[in-house]
């Protein structure tokens, strides 16, 4: 039997934004193992961009550099719709570096961990109403 514990995404959908095919597999299996549904994955800016029009999201999980193009225009977009958000990349590190005004956001170094992702996500995921 499954407990809220052990699938706190239950009941939320998520928008993935990866450019590597793999490693968004992976996080799409840790948001359905802790009970999310994976509603898109994006592999491009693109892609997200058009993920990002027209559907309600409880949460997204993005990579910050999308095939040489940093994903900041579509964090803007995102903060604006009150779309929370876990960076997951490489680059989590060179974040602050070159925007220091990240400091403040929710981070997870990849390859993620199901326990980190699971952490860092329940930070910014907005409590359901009932």
């Amino acid at each position: 039997m499954c407990t809220n514990e052990s699938r706190p995404f239950a009941g939320y959908k998520f928008l993935i934004i990866e450019d590597e095919m793999m490693q968004a597999w992976r996080v799409g299996d840790i948001v359905a193992e802790l009970g999310g549904t994976v509603g898109q994955i994006a592999f491009s800016y693109d892609q997200g961009m058009d993920a990002l029009k027209g559907t309600d999201w409880d949460c997204a999980i993005v990579d910050i550099n999308l095939n040489g193009e940093p994903v900041f225009p579509l964090v803007e977009m995102m903060e604006q719709a009150g779309i929370p958000f876990v960076y997951c990349s490489a680059y989590v590190d060179a974040l602050l570096d070159v925007y220091p005004e990240a400091a403040s956001t929710v981070r997870v170094s990849k390859p993620a961990t199901i326990e980190k992702l699971r952490d860092a996500v329940l930070l910014v995921l907005k409590p359901r109403k009932r």
